[in-house]
């Protein structure tokens, strides 16, 4: 997997620390900003300079005049995650610490719950097990209901208490992924070309990305979630979600097959029982993971479909959620897992995507209501 630590200039940082002009350095520390989330976003090799670059002016920034309040809590999040984002993990770490206990942070048990699970993770990605659970036991469990460190969505209110809690569930217990199974092979047919053809990989899915602007992926209604790409691309399509219905300009005339076939079973019984609110294509770039975090809500599961995987090595690709690691093995393949525990998803060939078919399913705990009603939150 490429690297994502961040270099530094040490000429233009010495440079950047002797400035005074506060509004010169705000405007500059947007610029590089929004230029390294960009770059980041479209697994630029850029990002690596533009992120020292970016950090070095946001700590200027917070020096030459500090935030308070809500201001605060948004300059600290920035800096936690392009420091995370750059592979930072222990400066990072300071400033998920500083972010539980600035005032405004504390005084609201969201902001306070999110912050200690960010603490949690970063914890536990620099292999230290012993003090995450420490810091669950004595930070966390205090002031989030969370029964574990494993599990702890965010936003607070994602959160629901009594449900069955299992990293990973058996597919066959789904009628969605009994339907999957049996109706795989031919979703597949039509799914491939189109993966291949809208990541601009060759026939077998083999060649490096070739990311356009204008490409279905790019013009997804739902914005990537930035903060959580450690390497590479990451992508998606909408093909449904609860506000917008099915997405037309796919299903009418590019995935017919796949469109029709998840309608249909979400107008069953079994479907009206199980089907979610959104249904997305991802793609993972070649060297791409996705740093570990907690989903949004463990009232959701999600059913994933291999669609292409890296030709000269399909178990490069792998997703662990909690302390269990899968690799994917061929195209086809299914994993329901639930996306509140910690997890993180990597794509290790160094040529080659990841793209799955992931159908967002109501946990079976929930009682039956129409999908509008109850998936309320976004996919990740």
């Amino acid at each position: 997997m490429a690297s994502t630590s961040c270099t530094a200039d040490p000429a233009e940082l010495a440079a950047v620390s002797r400035l005074t002009d506060f509004a010169e350095v705000n405007a500059a520390a947007h610029a590089v900003g929004t230029a390294f989330l960009e770059s980041a976003v479209a697994g630029r090799a850029d990002r690596a300079a533009l992120g020292a670059r970016a950090l070095a002016y946001l700590r200027r920034q917070r020096m030459l005049r500090p935030a308070t309040g809500e201001d605060a809590i948004a300059e600290v999040r920035n800096l936690l995650a392009i420091s995370a984002m750059c592979g930072w993990r222990r400066t990072a770490l300071q400033y998920a610490r500083q972010l539980e206990r600035l005032p405004a942070c504390a005084a609201d048990d969201g902001c306070f719950c999110t912050a200690a699970g960010q603490t949690i993770n970063l914890l536990r990605s620099e292999t230290n097990s012993s003090a995450a659970e420490s810091h669950f036991a004595e930070v966390a469990k205090t002031r989030c209901p969370y029964a574990t460190s494993w599990q702890m969505p965010t936003p607070l209110h994602g959160y629901q208490t009594g449900l069955r809690a299992l990293p990973f569930w058996n597919p066959d217990s789904f009628a969605a992924g009994r339907l999957l199974r049996q109706k795989g092979p031919s979703l597949l047919r039509e799914l491939r070309p189109f993966v291949r053809r809208r990541s601009g990989g060759s026939e077998d899915g083999s060649s490096e990305l070739q990311p356009s602007p204008s490409s279905l992926w790019s013009r997804d209604t739902d914005s990537v979630a930035y903060e959580l790409i450690e390497a590479g691309l990451w992508r998606q399509i909408t093909l449904f979600d609860a506000q917008h219905g099915w997405n037309a300009s796919i299903c009418t005339d590019l995935l017919q097959r796949t469109c029709a076939t998840l309608k249909a079973f979400a107008a069953t019984a079994d479907g009206k029982r199980e089907f979610g609110g959104k249904v997305k294509l991802f793609e993972l770039g070649p060297g791409a993971s996705l740093l570990p975090h907690f989903g949004q809500s463990n009232r959701r599961l999600f059913l994933h479909m291999a669609v292409l995987l890296p030709a000269a090595n399909a178990s490069a690709s792998l997703l662990r959620v909690a302390e269990e690691t899968r690799r994917w093995g061929s195209p086809g393949e299914l994993q329901v897992f639930d996306d509140s525990f910690e997890h993180s998803v990597k794509n290790e060939a160094g040529n080659g995507i990841r793209v799955v078919l992931g159908v967002e399913l109501n946990h079976p705990d929930i009682a039956t209501q129409a999908s509008s009603s109850v998936n309320l939150y976004e996919i990740t």
